[in-house]
C-alpha cells in the first residue's frame, strides 16, 4: 500500500511539476474548457426556470428590445428596473440572429450557451485569483473543484440578473487582488469597472463591491493609487448606468431611486413572502452538502486573517449580512456568491491535505479534492430533482408548448390552454411572429377553444396538456393534432364547431336546492359554454320558472318549440350574494300561449365557472 501511495505521490508530483513550468495561457485553456463543457450541457438540457424573474425580467424583456415581441410587467412601465441587463442579453439574441440560429429551442439554449461562456471566463478569473497565492497546480486543483459542483454549474446557466452578475464580480475580485499587491492604479480601475457593471446588471451587489472596496482602503500599502482608481471605475459604470436611465426613463438613476423606493422604503418585496434570519441556513444544504459547508466555514474564519483571503471573505460577508436581515429572502439572491462558496469549500479542503500527507501534498490535494466533489456529486444525485423543480409550475415541461408552437411555419396565432403566463417562456421561448395567449385555468380555456372553433379564421393553433385533454373531449373531433412533446399536444382547428348543448331530462333538476348552497353541491348541474337543453316530457304552459345558478354569472334562457324558439329572458348575476341564488321569472306570453317541450340555458356572463341547481315550472 505504501509503495503505491508512493507512486501515485510521485506521479503527481511530476505533473504538479510540470503545471508549474506549462504557459499560463494553456493552463487558463484548461480551466476554461474544464468548466466551460458541463456548463454547456446545463445550457442545452435545463430549460425550467428557478424564478419567474428568470424570464420576465431578463430574456422576456430583452426579446422585446431585439424582435419587438415579448411581455413586459408593471416593473418596465414604472421604471423600477434597469435596461442594462435586457440590452446584454438582447445583443445576444442580436448575435444568434445574425450567425442563423432561430429555432425558439436552439435561440433560449444558445442564449444560455453564451451565459456558459462567460462564467467559464469567470472561472478563470478564479484560477488567476488564487495562483496569486497558491502553487498553480493547487490554483487549478481548486478553481476546476469549485467549478464542478453543482451550485455553480446551476447557477450558470440561469438567465437571471443574480446569475450574469457573477462573472463580473470574479473579475473584480481578481484585479483588485493585482492592485493590492501592485499597488496599481489601472488594475484598480479595471476592478471598479467589473464591479461597477455587475452592480448595473444587479444592485445588491453594490455590498460586494464596498466589502471589496474596505479590503482596499485598510490593506492596501499605497492607499491613494489604489483606492481612488478603484472608485473612479466604479462612478464611471454608475454614470453610465444613470444615462441609460435618462434615456429611458427621463430621469438619471431612476431605476435606482425607484428600486430602493419599492424595496426598502415601502418594503414592497415582502409582499412576495417574509423568511426569518435563518431561511439560508436551512436551505444552503440542498446545495452544499455539510461536508462543504464545514471546511468553507474554517477556510473563512482562517482567511480574514490573511491578507489576501480577506479579499475574498470580507467582501462575500458584506453581501452575505445584509440579505440575512432582508424579510424576503430566495435563495437565487446568493447565486452572485455562490462560486465564492464552493470556491472556500474546496480551498478549505485543499488545506487541509497539507495538513493531513504535508509529505505527499500534491496527491493529498488531490485526493482532498477529489473528496470534496465526489460528496456534493453524490448530494447532488439526491437532492437536485427538489431543488431544480424547486416550484411545481417551475419545470422543462411548461416550456414544451412555447418551443412546437414557435416551430409551426403558417401559425398567426398560439394558445396555451392550462398554463399560467408567469411560467411559460412567453415569447422568448415562443420566437414566432405571431402572437400567443396563455390561459392559466381549464375552466377559462375552455369557452376561449369554444369561441376559436366557431370562427373562420386561419393559423389558429392550440396547445393542449395531454393529461388535460378529458377536459375538452367534446372540442377534441373538431381538432387535429399536428405535433406532440412528451407533455403536450398541439392541434389546429381541423372544421368549423356546431356543439350542441349537453341535452339532460327536467328529471335531472327536479329536486329544489336551498339559496346559499355551494355552486357544485350534490345534484347541481355543470354548464358549460355551449349551454344546456333541459328536454320536457310533453309541451308544457306553465307561467312561472324556479331556477337557483350560480350567483355570479348570466344566464339566458330560451323555450322552443319543435325546435323553433319561442321566448326568452335573462337570469341576471346577484354578486351581492353567495352560493346559488334563486330567480322566479316570467314565462314570456309567446311561450306559454304555443306552449314549449325544451328550455336551452346558456351562460352570456360571469367566471367562467357555470352550474344550475333545480328548475322548476309553476302555473
Amino acid at each position: 500500500m505504501s509503495k503505491m501511495l508512493a507512486g501515485w505521490s510521485d506521479a503527481v508530483s511530476r505533473i504538479a511539476s510540470l503545471t508549474e513550468r506549462a504557459p499560463r495561457s494553456v493552463l487558463i485553456l484548461f480551466v476554461f474548457a474544464a468548466t466551460l463543457i458541463p456548463r454547456l450541457y446545463r445550457a442545452f438540457t435545463d430549460m425550467g426556470p428557478v424564478a419567474c424573474d428568470e424570464i420576465f425580467q431578463s430574456v422576456e424583456v430583452a426579446h422585446n428590445l431585439a424582435f419587438g415581441r415579448g411581455f413586459l410587467y408593471w416593473e418596465w412601465s414604472e421604471g423600477v428596473r434597469s435596461y442594462v441587463l435586457p440590452a446584454l442579453l438582447a445583443g445576444s439574441y442580436r448575435l444568434l440572429d445574425l450567425v442563423g440560429v432561430r429555432d425558439p429551442y436552439m435561440l433560449a439554449a444558445g442564449l444560455k450557451g453564451m451565459l456558459a461562456l462567460l462564467h467559464a471566463g469567470g472561472w478563470v478569473f478564479l484560477f488567476l485569483f488564487l495562483a496569486i497565492f497558491l502553487t498553480r497546480f493547487s490554483a487549478i486543483l481548486v478553481a476546476v473543484g469549485s467549478g464542478l459542483l453543482y451550485a455553480g454549474i446551476f447557477a450558470s446557466v440561469r438567465t437571471l440578473g443574480e446569475t450574469v452578475s457573477m462573472p463580473f464580480l470574479l473579475g473584480a475580485l481578481y484585479f483588485a487582488a493585482r492592485a493590492l499587491d501592485e499597488d496599481r492604479g489601472a488594475r484598480a480601475v479595471f476592478a471598479g469597472l467589473l464591479a461597477g457593471i455587475a452592480f448595473a446588471i444587479r444592485f445588491q451587489t453594490l455590498f460586494f463591491s464596498a466589502g471589496l472596496g474596505l479590503v482596499l482602503l485598510l490593506v492596501a500599502r499605497r492607499r491613494r493609487a489604489v483606492v481612488p482608481f478603484f472608485v473612479a471605475g466604479f462612478a464611471g459604470i454608475l454614470i453610465l448606468t444613470g444615462l441609460v436611465d435618462l434615456f429611458v426613463w427621463g430621469g438619471f438613476l431612476r431605476s435606482v431611486v425607484k428600486y430602493f423606493d419599492f424595496n426598502v422604503l415601502q418594503d414592497g418585496a415582502s409582499r412576495f413572502g417574509r423568511e426569518t434570519w435563518t431561511y439560508y441556513f436551512t436551505t444552503f444544504p440542498k446545495l452544499y452538502p455539510w461536508l462543504l459547508i464545514v471546511p468553507a466555514l474554517v477556510a473563512a474564519v482562517i482567511g480574514i486573517c490573511f491578507r489576501r483571503t480577506a479579499m475574498l471573505v470580507v467582501p462575500l460577508a458584506f453581501y452575505v449580512l445584509p440579505h440575512l436581515m432582508t424579510p424576503h429572502k430566495e435563495v437565487r439572491f446568493l447565486f452572485p456568491v455562490y462560486a465564492l462558496f464552493g470556491l472556500l469549500a474546496v480551498l478549505g479542503w485543499e488545506r487541509l491535505s497539507i495538513l493531513a500527507a504535508p509529505r505527499h501534498r500534491p496527491v493529498a490535494a488531490v485526493l482532498a479534492v477529489a473528496i470534496a466533489l465526489s460528496s456534493g456529486l453524490f448530494h447532488t444525485r439526491r437532492i437536485e430533482p427538489s431543488w431544480a423543480q424547486a416550484h411545481p409550475l417551475n419545470n422543462a415541461e411548461n416550456m414544451e408548448p412555447s418551443f412546437a408552437l414557435g416551430r409551426i411555419p403558417d401559425i398567426k396565432k398560439g394558445f396555451v390552454l392550462g398554463l399560467q403566463q408567469d411560467f411559460s417562456g412567453g415569447h422568448a421561448y415562443f420566437h414566432a411572429s405571431a402572437d400567443i395567449q396563455y390561459v392559466r385555468f381549464v375552466h377559462e380555456a375552455r369557452p376561449i377553444l369554444f369561441s376559436e372553433l366557431r370562427r373562420d379564421l386561419p393559423g389558429r393553433y392550440f396547445a393542449i396538456r395531454k393529461r388535460e385533454e378529458k377536459h375538452f373531449a367534446q372540442y377534441l373531433p373538431f381538432l387535429a393534432k399536428v405535433a406532440e412533446t412528451p407533455a403536450w399536444g398541439i392541434y389546429r382547428r381541423e372544421r368549423m364547431a356546431v356543439i350542441e348543448p349537453e341535452k339532460i331530462p327536467l328529471s335531472r333538476l327536479a329536486k329544489p336546492k336551498r339559496e346559499g348552497a355551494a355552486w357544485d353541491a350534490p345534484g347541481t348541474v355543470r354548464v358549460w359554454e355551449n349551454g344546456l337543453r333541459v328536454s320536457l316530457d310533453a309541451p308544457r304552459n306553465e307561467g312561472l320558472l324556479e331556477l337557483s345558478t350560480d350567483n355570479n354569472d348570466r344566464y339566458e334562457l330560451s323555450f322552443n318549440h319543435g325546435g323553433v324558439t319561442v321566448g326568452r329572458v335573462i337570469a341576471e348575476p346577484q354578486r351581492s350574494k353567495e352560493g346559488l341564488v334563486i330567480h322566479r321569472l316570467e314565462v314570456p306570453v309567446p311561450a306559454r300561449e304555443q306552449g314549449y317541450d325544451e328550455i336551452v340555458i346558456m351562460p352570456s356572463g360571469g367566471d367562467g365557472v357555470f352550474s344550475v341547481g333545480h328548475l322548476l315550472l309553476e302555473k
